[in-house]
């Protein structure tokens, strides 16, 4: 069996066969501002797709599939194996084992495991979290959300062109106390998007990713993301966006994308209706065609 190469990325140390050298340094830098050396010690081993085995589903059952992108979600207890049409990946609490053909789709799969661990973190300490971006000008906050393809990166890249602070695109939390903590990583989009909302997007690129489902390539960029010093109580307004597609509003929307998006957190001594119905109120819902005359 070949040598394993070791690495670490904060507390999440990684063992692997291939080459991670580039990979793992720019995973440092896209995580740096999200205190990774605080999580739990996490363990990741990267093997040859050869050794897997469908013997290992043994007492494990199929909870989700994909037939268009053979995605398949499996569960046993606690315990998750994920299949995709690239590799395979066996999760036992804090330990994760990925079987891979070769490391074409290596940062995508880190990238997103490194997202899942940080997302889980933020849960434990909050009361809930939204599956959201949140920008800010002047201490103003502003929340923008809305279902998959609906433009939601695309408008903080808009924010960011309109000097607005950028604090993630990707999720927000609201602790016991109010205060809003974030996961922040660095936006990536497909290139023909980028072209058409981003003009300039070169001078911010880092790398080439491809999406771990559909191996669609992404372009990662490196925008500033700021720090947040703010509570629930200065969020100023929610934007809720419809799908590309259906830029048509039915009353009632901007709530019902708000409540698909939230996450109940960890924190569960504290009733969040209070802090759901004060979001609640401040929802809007905004075609993205006329999100320019809300961020300026």
């Amino acid at each position: 069996m070949k040598e394993l190469l070791c690495y670490s990325i904060g507390t999440i140390n990684i063992q692997s066969i291939f080459d991670l050298t580039e990979c793992v340094n720019l995973l440092n830098a896209e995580f740096s501002n999200n205190e990774i050396n605080e999580v739990s010690p996490y363990y990741i081993e990267i093997v040859d797709s050869s050794l897997w085995s469908d013997t290992y589903l043994n007492h494990y059952t199929r909870r989700f599939v994909n037939p268009k992108t053979k995605h398949e979600k499996w569960h046993y207890g606690q315990n998750c194996i994920e299949k995709y049409l690239g590799c395979t990946i066996l999760q036992e609490t804090n330990h994760y084992y990925i079987y891979v053909f070769d490391d074409v789709l290596m940062y995508s799969i880190l990238r997103n495991i490194i997202s899942e661990i940080l997302r889980s973190r933020i849960l434990k300490t909050s009361v809930i979290a939204i599956h959201a971006a949140l920008v800010s000008k002047e201490n103003q906050y502003k929340i923008i959300v809305g279902s998959k393809n609906s433009g939601k990166t695309s408008s903080v890249l808009y924010a960011y062109r309109n000097n607005w602070t950028i604090h993630t695109d990707e999720l927000l939390g609201i602790d016991p106390n109010g205060c809003i903590v974030c996961m922040q990583r660095c936006p990536a989009l497909a290139e023909n998007t980028l072209k058409q909302y981003f003009a300039g997007y070169e001078k911010y690129q880092v790398a080439n990713i491809y999406n771990i489902t559909n191996h669609i390539q992404k372009r990662l960029l490196h925008i500033p993301m700021g720090a947040v010093n703010a509570d629930y109580n200065n969020i100023e307004q929610i934007i809720a966006l419809p799908h590309s597609a259906n830029q048509f509003f039915m009353p009632g929307y901007e709530q019902r994308i708000l409540q698909y998006n939230t996450i109940l957190g960890e924190q569960k001594q504290m009733d969040v209706r209070p802090f759901f119905n004060s979001l609640v109120k401040k929802a809007i819902g905004v075609p993205i065609c006329n999100l320019c005359g809300y961020i300026l």
